[in-house]
Order: structure tokens, then C-alpha cells, then sequence
């Protein structure tokens, strides 16, 4: 009996663990336990004042190793149709105007769409490079309906620079989808928004976008080759019942599923298309990232995180959303998207711009950390104080490390590793700017000094060298 009851409890037990692993296979993906710092918003830089640093939907297109970034439109003293600055490390951000305030990449906007002083807005802009020439998409209001009860569309505009000007083209791209095609037909409080690009290993490029007048919400087509008209029918890509209850994504207060801001990829391994979108309403703590999985880049598709999202809200960050991918100089993804800080959603408090490197895990999105790296160069002692210089440097997103001095578990010296040399390889490192060095310093004493990193995400002190003082 009693070796009866041991091969059931075992038994039990696999069966157990055999659900626990269905359900973690099958039912949802693992969420980030945690979000890195913004890279641009508010929060993101000390001092600076809150109304310059709003970046909501982050667009990124990378020209060599320089990134560009877009964001929807932003009211008040940093008023831009469409918002653009540049970064060669991710990190520190430069703007053609100079200061805190992102250029005005869309000083001409088309004459279709109703102007920020008029009541409308620019939202979720994409850029990319077709032949000599730069192309945005944008959603925009059209002039056919009031600016409170708007049409939306999605713009087109051109430039010869990455940083603009550019020009809006004399009519929407479309406005919304009518049985099998797409149209600038107006419709009142519906049309298209939230267009993102996406170009395949074969070089072609498709565009995704949301659908406000369809059950379908989310939707991709392919683009001609010079990316100012589209070929061929729109392909529905998440198909959804718009009134699940049960769904994440579901908006008590309006009554409907919300799947916004269609961002693809695909993975290297396994050749999957992967479509990002955000779920729930942009202005509370509940709004979130999820993703689908794809036969092709117009679908169609399947949802994944069906029973939960896969970036949430965590910690003092709250609503990431307006997801987009970018790869830099050596191919590695980069994910960008927004959030609140939280407590402050829907405030003029803005959103900021976080930057991450995403990986696939046996066919799951993952966001990547890996631990610090550097280098300590030999101590130097200098009126009984020993000076250990180097570099530290963040592999993820180029974050500024913080560094200590440590002798026998005991802290002696800490700095930020922002320093103009020594610094890592740019060719290795892509994103490694120029400043990562750092310089610290103690009384000189017998024994041996290690420098710590304290890593990204973690903040967990990582050592990346020891030097020995006699």
C-alpha cells in the first residue's frame, strides 16, 4: 500500500507539472519583471523641465549608425506636428534646434489635415528610405469632418533628410477600408491610424495600421517601390471579436476591445512574422503590449497573449505602449515604445521613450540583459590616494553605468561612467558613444581594488576588474 501511494503521488505530481507546463506554453508567454529607464522623457533627465520632454509613439529609423526618432505630435512650449532628434548611442539624444526641444520634422503639413491650432493632431509617424528619398506615414484629421468628430488618415510626406523638412503630399494615402480596398472616402469618426513599416529579407515593404471602421482593427498592405501608393488589396491580420469581455485588451468604459499601433518583426530563427499592438486605452495604467503571430506580413494572424499582455506596467512606469522596432549596425533589434510615469497617466506629465534590445527564446519575445563589460586600467597613486581609471558599458541600450570602487566588501568610491575617455570600441560596441569612462578614487592602502558596474535593469553590481596596490 504504501509503495501504491508513492507511485501515485508521483504520478500526481507529473501530471501536475505537465499542466503547469501546458499552461506556461500554451496560455501566455512570460512578462518583463521589470522596465529600463527612459532613454528621453520626462523623468529620464535630471532637472529638465517636463513640457520639452513628452515623446509619446517613438518611431525609430537608423541612417549608418545614427538612430532617428519620430513621435506623435505634442502641444504647449514644445508644440511639433511631428517631433524628430538623433542618437549615434541611443542614450544621448541631439537635436538639429539645439537644447531639450526635438526639431519639427513636418513643418509643411498637407492641407487635407486640420492643424494643431486648428484642433488637430499628428499621430504615430514612420519613416522609411525609399531610393534617395525619406517617406512618413502619419494619422492625421481630415478637413472633411470637424476636428472634434474627425476622419482620420493616414498622411504621406516626403524629404531628401532623415531630420526633414518634409512635405505633405496633396492627399491622404487612404481613410479607411471599403469591402476589399483601401479609400479616402471620409468617414465621421472613424478612418485609419497608427501606421508603422515593415520591410521584408526580400526588400519589400508593407505598411500596418490600424482600422477604426472595421471589426478588424488591424490591417497591412503592401507599398509600391518608391512607398507612395500601395499594391494590391488590405489583408486583415488579428482577427478578434471586438466585444470579448474576457480580453485584456476589453475598455469597460467604451464598451470594445481596443488593438492599436501594429508594429511587425520576424524572428531570425524560426522566419515567424511577429505582430506587436497595443491593447486597452492609451490613457490609463491598464493599456499594454501584446503580439500575434503570423503566416505572412499581411497574415494572417493569431494572437498569443490571449489571457494577459506581454509588456505591462511595472514599477514607477505605467501604459507601455506605441511599441516599434528598429535594428542598429550590427542587426540587433531594438524595441522602443512609451509610458507614463505612474500615478501621472493622462497628464501633462507626457510620456517618455524607452529603447531595449529584444531577442527570441525557442520562439518567444524576450527583452535582453546582459551584463556590464569594461575595462580598469593600472592604479596610479597620487598623494597616498589610488586612482583607478577605465571603462564601463552598458551592452543593452547604452544606458550610463554607475561604478564602484570596492576593497575587502567595503565601498569606497562611486561614480557615473560618463567620462570623455577611456572609452569601448565603437566598431564592437555600436552603441558605445564616446563617453563611458570613469575615475575613482580612495586612500591608498595595501590590497586589492575591484571595480563594480551596477547592471541596467537589475541594478545589481556586476565587477568587471581588479587591480592589486602594494
Amino acid at each position: 500500500m504504501h509503495l501504491l501511494q508513492l507511485a501515485e503521488r508521483r504520478n500526481l505530481l507529473v501530471a501536475l507539472l505537465a499542466a503547469l507546463l501546458f499552461l506556461t506554453a500554451a496560455g501566455q508567454p512570460a512578462s518583463p519583471s521589470t522596465l529600463r529607464d527612459p532613454v528621453y522623457g520626462s523623468g529620464a533627465q535630471p532637472n529638465d523641465t517636463i513640457d520639452t520632454r513628452n515623446f509619446p509613439d517613438p518611431s525609430l529609423l537608423r541612417v549608418g549608425r545614427r538612430l532617428y526618432a519620430y513621435s506623435t505630435s505634442s502641444t504647449g512650449a514644445s508644440a511639433r506636428n511631428i517631433a524628430v532628434m538623433s542618437s549615434r548611442d541611443m542614450h544621448n539624444w541631439s537635436t538639429t534646434s539645439g537644447g531639450l526641444l526635438p526639431t519639427e520634422a513636418l513643418p509643411n503639413p498637407p492641407a487635407w489635415a486640420w492643424t494643431l491650432t486648428e484642433g488637430g493632431e499628428f499621430w504615430a509617424p514612420t519613416v522609411g528610405k525609399f531610393g534617395t528619398n525619406y517617406v512618413m506615414f502619419f494619422g492625421a484629421r481630415h478637413r472633411s469632418t470637424p476636428a472634434s468628430q474627425p476622419t482620420w488618415c493616414i498622411g504621406v510626406a516626403t524629404a531628401t533628410s532623415p531630420v526633414g523638412p518634409f512635405t505633405g503630399t496633396s492627399q491622404p494615402l487612404f481613410c479607411s477600408i471599403d469591402g476589399d480596398t483601401v479609400t479616402t472616402s471620409p468617414l465621421q469618426n472613424n478612418g485609419a491610424i497608427d501606421p508603422q513599416l515593415f520591410v521584408d529579407t526580400d526588400g519589400t515593404t508593407y505598411l500596418h495600421w490600424k482600422a477604426e471602421n472595421n471589426h478588424v482593427q488591424l490591417w497591412g498592405i503592401e507599398l509600391s517601390a518608391n512607398g507612395r501608393s500601395t499594391v494590391g488589396a488590405p489583408s486583415p491580420m488579428v482577427p478578434m471579436d471586438g466585444f470579448d469581455t474576457t480580453a485584456w485588451e476589453y475598455s469597460n468604459r467604451l464598451g470594445f476591445t481596443i488593438l492599436e499601433n501594429p508594429a511587425m518583426d520576424r524572428d531570425p530563427a524560426t522566419g515567424t512574422y511577429m505582430l506587436y499592438y497595443s491593447g486597452g486605452e492609451w490613457q490609463n495604467s491598464g493599456y499594454s503590449t501584446g503580439y500575434a503571430t503570423c503566416v505572412s506580413p499581411t497574415g494572417p494572424c493569431e494572437r498569443v497573449t490571449v489571457t494577459a499582455p506581454w509588456l505591462i506596467s511595472s514599477g514607477d512606469r505605467s501604459g507601455p505602449g506605441g511599441l516599434s522596432l528598429v535594428k542598429n549596425a550590427t542587426g540587433q533589434t531594438f524595441v522602443a515604445y512609451h509610458t507614463w510615469r505612474s500615478g501621472q497617466e493622462n497628464t501633462n506629465e507626457g510620456r517618455s521613450m524607452h529603447l531595449e534590445p529584444l531577442i527570441y527564446s525557442r520562439g518567444e519575445p524576450r527583452l535582453a540583459n546582459t551584463n556590464p563589460v569594461g575595462k580598469v586600467k593600472r592604479p596610479k597613486i597620487v598623494d597616498r590616494t589610488v586612482i583607478l581609471r577605465g571603462w564601463a558599458y552598458d551592452r543593452d541600450a547604452g544606458e550610463i553605468l554607475t561604478v564602484r570602487l570596492v576593497r575587502d566588501g567595503q565601498i569606497l568610491d562611486e561614480a557615473k561612467a560618463q567620462r570623455s575617455r577611456p572609452r569601448p570600441s565603437a566598431r564592437t560596441h555600436p552603441h558605445a558613444g564616446a563617453r563611458r569612462g570613469f575615475d575613482l578614487r580612495a586612500p591608498a592602502e595595501p590590497g586589492r581594488y575591484c571595480v563594480l558596474a551596477l547592471d541596467d535593469r537589475s541594478k545589481r553590481p556586476k565587477r568587471i576588474g581588479c587591480r592589486n596596490v602594494s
